[in-house]
């Protein structure tokens, strides 16, 4: 089979939008989705248009305010949630491909890290939310005037209503049924816009969710760039926003939601720490910190991308993290052997090259790394780079 006969495969169904439990046809021009590991044009992703955004709300609202989701049971909603579960893992090598082709991930990782852990996360979601969370407050007396008042309460867990789910790239199915398994869980409904560069695993969940019987207009996914996702965050029939993406985007979300005084959960951004003493065992300290960035290219807000190591032992660190690094192979996503892949883009590969030129300019020379891989002519390649000894002044 051809790359070209295997796209059409794994994307078969993958072109319209998913509202109201139907497939739509989208009319603006289809958006080319570029696989990052050899810049071809893996598929054309449907683009939502104002009319798909206020079709999308229109049914999750609907579905919420008149249908039988809310209402139900959270027995009745497991059931249906765990026939979606078991439809996801029937697709997951489906999944796995497409993340791989979409998303730059490597096969090493495709299935285990990106499919079969969201899943677990999943499963276990479905099991938290049929907990009793209701508790009654013990009765308390309090003096009202010159009266006293024996006083309680009943604490209960209600759906909140339309729930805007907004993901990003780098860990999308994760990130998707992070957002919607919950939301549903709770008797909520949900719109969801993936990131425009991985739309073709949310909108797979389209299918797995009919097959799963999921009410039409419970979940509706949609997909597109910054005026959709404007679009969702400022319609006033949308309850909560759930964004995970840039400190930037996730200002501008919390200022578009305050007009509304709509909720929000916000994910964003982060350059997280690895911090190494000085009695550290220094073998598994390298092997974290070099996984921190060549994991998936290090595109992941936990990913240790930032070591503070002390200085007793920075520099034998540093020399493990040069000879470990000289075995990871940097190569095609598919390829069973690849221990890193591509970034997403080719705008993300030029930024992180720009940041390399300002360290370089800054008077600081990368240990290992600093740029492209000359043996990958194609693909959104980067070599696995490490500075050492950075000032907290540097941009870096």
């Amino acid at each position: 089979m051809t790359a070209a006969e295997n796209s059409e495969d794994i994307l078969a169904g993958l072109d319209r939008l998913y509202i109201g439990g139907e497939y739509v046809e989208a009319q603006l021009a289809p958006d080319p989705v570029i696989d990052p590991g050899t810049e071809d044009i893996f598929g054309y992703a449907p683009i939502a248009d104002e009319s798909h955004v206020a079709a999308a709300i229109a049914a999750a609202r609907c579905a919420f305010d008149e249908g039988p989701w809310p209402r139900c049971s959270p027995q009745e909603r497991a059931e249906v949630l765990i026939r979606f579960h078991e439809g996801l893992a029937r697709q997951r090598d489906r999944l796995a491909q497409l993340l791989i082709r979409e998303g730059g991930v490597i096969y090493a990782d495709a299935l285990s890290r990106q499919v079969d852990i969201p899943l677990k996360h999943l499963a276990n979601n479905i099991q938290i939310a049929l907990r009793d969370f209701s508790r009654q407050v013990h009765p308390e007396v309090v003096t009202v005037g010159e009266k006293k008042v024996v006083g309680s309460a009943l604490v209960q867990r209600i759906p909140v209503g339309v729930v805007a789910a907004i993901s990003a790239y780098n860990y999308p199915t994760y990130l998707n049924l992070a957002k919607i398994g919950p939301a549903l869980m709770a008797g909520n409904t949900v719109v969801l816009k993936p990131s425009p560069l991985t739309p073709f695993q949310a909108l797979l969940l389209g299918q797995i969710a009919s097959e799963a019987g999921v009410p039409p207009g419970v979940l509706n996914i949609i997909n597109g760039g910054a005026n959709v996702g404007q679009l969702l965050c400022s319609d006033p029939s949308v309850d909560l926003i759930s964004f995970t993406g840039s400190e930037q985007v996730g200002k501008q979300i919390g200022e578009t939601a305050s007009r509304n005084l709509k909720r929000c959960l916000l994910e964003l951004g982060g350059k997280s720490p690895l911090i190494v003493r000085s009695d550290a065992n220094l073998d598994v300290a390298a092997a974290t910190i070099l996984r921190g960035f060549t994991a998936h290219a290090g595109q992941g807000c936990a990913m240790f991308t930032r070591a503070i190591v002390h200085n007793a032992v920075r520099e034998r660190v540093v020399h493990r993290i040069v000879q470990m690094a000289a075995s990871i192979e940097i190569g095609l996503p598919a390829a069973p052997l690849t221990g890193m892949g591509p970034v997403i883009s080719a705008s993300q590969r030029d930024r992180v090259a720009t940041f390399v030129e300002r360290a370089t300019d800054e008077q600081s020379r990368p240990v290992i790394g600093g740029q492209r891989p000359s043996h990958m002519r194609r693909g959104f390649f980067f070599e696995p780079t490490l500075f050492d000894n950075i000032d907290n002044r540097s941009q870096i």
